[in-house]
């Protein structure tokens, strides 16, 4: 049931990056609060593994720092969110069927519109599809 909330704020966070290739941080508070406050009223994961979870996106925020930007804070801070809902292990299934999709349609539309390599293309609506899909097949849980 909480997968309901966090698809329907992710979902507006990836139409906005989509659009305007920004993501505003108080939809991603908003998430997490959300997130927190449902494991708290429902636990259903030990406390270390959520704060593991958000761990994944803190390890992506200094990276994103230290590639000034290559991966954007805001999606960084997304994945801090995403891993008070899911958890170590799903946020890292999340994470990484993300950048799967993504390099995939990347290099088609890399090859179709003859980009260079600095090219960029927002992410969250990656992780948006791949969570859905996730969810259809059952990856989550």
């Amino acid at each position: 049931m909480e997968y309901i909330g966090l698809c329907g704020i992710l979902g507006a966070c990836a139409w906005e990056d989509w659009k305007t290739k920004e993501i505003h941080v108080g939809a991603l508070v908003l998430m997490a609060f959300i997130g927190l406050v449902g494991h708290l009223l429902h636990p259903q994961m030990k406390l270390w593994e959520l704060l593991a979870g958000a761990g994944v996106g803190v390890i992506l925020y200094g990276i994103s720092i230290l590639s000034r930007e290559q991966i954007g804070r805001g999606d960084a801070l997304c994945f801090m969110a995403t891993g008070l809902y899911l958890g170590l292990w799903n946020n890292l299934c999340l994470l990484w069927t993300s950048f799967l999709l993504a390099g995939v349609v990347g290099f088609i539309y890399g090859k179709v519109r003859h980009l260079g390599g600095n090219a960029r293309l927002p992410f969250l609506p990656f992780v948006f599809v791949s969570m859905l899909a996730l969810l259809g097949m059952g990856g989550l849980g």
